[in-house]
């Protein structure tokens, strides 16, 4: 189903979230970029040694920042996410409380197939259950009345 997908994606992102958010360390990055101006700017006379410390230190501030500009993408898709999953679960109590009301579902069913064909994008186009989400019309609801 589309929503246990959803949500298996929301969970994988947060833990994605929470592991960037203990390696990003702005006073780490600061340490960082003071070692390599303590080093200097590279210099024809520099030995191995220190040619090696500079890229060492280079290549993990570099990896570091990539940590940082990483983490607003992150929150962002799994904001979306949540939001999708929120949107989802309002239209399908709103398909409840209609059919329960007249029999009608006010679009409901069109809003929730609609909602899933959003959800399968944002996963990324993963094949989702057509014949599940085609399957979603009035006369169940109906027949509940």
């Amino acid at each position: 189903m589309p929503h246990a997908c959803l949500n298996q994606q929301a969970k994988t992102i947060d833990e994605e979230v929470a592991s960037l958010e203990t390696a990003v360390d702005p006073a780490e990055a600061e340490r960082l970029a003071a070692k390599i101006a303590a080093i200097g700017p590279p210099s024809d006379r520099d030995g191995d040694g220190k040619r090696q410390m500079r890229d060492l230190l280079q290549k993990q501030l570099d990896l570091l920042r990539g940590f940082e500009s990483r983490l607003p993408g992150l929150k962002d898709r799994r904001a979306r996410r949540l939001e999708l999953l929120r949107a989802l679960w309002l239209q399908v109590t709103e398909l409840g409380s209609a059919a329960g009301n007249d029999g009608t579902t006010s679009g409901a069913t069109d809003r929730i197939r609609t909602l899933c064909a959003e959800i399968v994008t944002q996963m990324g186009g993963a094949s989702a259950d057509t014949e599940a989400t085609e399957a979603i019309s009035d006369a169940p609801t109906i027949e509940r009345t």
